[in-house]
Formats: C-alpha cells, structure tokens, sequence
C-alpha cells in the first residue's frame, strides 16, 4: 500500500472456501486418513471430531 491508501477489507473465510472449491479440494484430501505429519493428540480428537461433524468421516 502507498501512504494515504485504505487497508482492503478481505473475508478470508470466503477466499478459503472459494480457494478450496476451484482446487477441487475435496477430491484431493483424503479425510478418513490420519494427516501427516500426525497432529498432536488433543489437536488429532478435535479434528477428528470436526470432521465426523462435517460428515468427513464416520469414525
């Protein structure tokens, strides 16, 4: 930015998910696998649950 310009306003959320569905993410990741490297355990049950939430996985 130049001195005098306004900071942008961006929604990040939206640019994710914008990201994410013209990359076909949904194709590539493979959710039912552990990620690698492996998360740490309290980081590994929150995902895990994030995603059965989500209806990623079903275990």
């Amino acid at each position: 930015l130049l001195p005098g310009d306004e900071e942008p306003e961006v929604d990040l959320g939206r640019l994710l998910q914008t990201v994410y569905e013209r990359a076909a993410y949904d194709l590539r990741v493979r959710y039912e696998e552990e990620p690698v490297p492996p998360l740490e355990p309290p980081f590994a049950e929150w995902a895990a649950t994030l995603l059965r939430e989500k209806g990623y996985r079903r275990r």
